[in-house]
């Protein structure tokens, strides 16, 4: 038999139930980060995108007998924007629709001159063969998080040194004298 404490007990629990799965759905639902601009990559300090270095990277190439090396030159030895090798940013991008940001993006490591870093975006041989870049060239994938926006992952994390985030628009043919890049330095 129901009474009235019984249905109350009941109505308690069911309430109680309730309230826990909307405070779960809220916690859970939280707002992606919306990058301003397609195409610059952003990472997350206090719950807000923020810009990494915004580097004027310079385009410049060395030949030898050995063949070609095409870099962006950027004159400080250091970025500003530092991350821990054990604590590695939280990195979002915002790609154009039908754009795959793996195929549109590179993360470089710098070698570091007597003039600053230097970003290698392409090498070749003396016949003009491309070759491999694997030595400079980080390692990562994306997860979609939604319509156009992805959270990049380092596959393997990344050792100590300077790095940039540059575009494939920036590393292919077409590329210009003068680019923005996205360079950040891990300790």
């Amino acid at each position: 038999m129901i009474t009235v404490d019984n249905l109350s007990l009941v109505i308690k629990k069911e309430i109680s139930i309730i309230f826990l799965i909307i405070s779960s759905v809220t916690c859970f639902s939280q707002d992606l980060p919306n990058p301003e601009f397609a195409g610059r990559p952003y990472f997350i300090k206090d719950n807000s995108l923020v810009n990494f270095e915004r580097a004027d990277g310079v385009l410049s190439a060395t030949a030898g007998m050995k063949g070609m090396v095409t870099f962006y030159g950027v004159p400080a030895s250091k970025s500003d924007v530092r991350f821990s090798s054990s604590s590695l940013p939280i990195i979002f991008i915002r790609v154009d629709a039908g754009v795959d940001p793996v195929e549109v993006f590179s993360i470089v490591r710098a070698d570091i001159g007597k003039k600053g870093r230097e970003f290698i975006v392409r090498k070749t041989d003396r016949r003009n063969a491309v070759q491999d870049m694997s030595d400079v060239l980080v390692k990562f994938s994306f997860t979609k998080k939604a319509d156009g926006i992805y959270e990049l992952k380092f596959d393997n994390g990344i050792t100590p040194g300077e790095y940039a985030i540059i575009s494939s628009t920036e590393t292919g043919g077409g590329t210009s004298l003068k680019s923005k890049i996205s360079c950040f330095g891990v300790d």
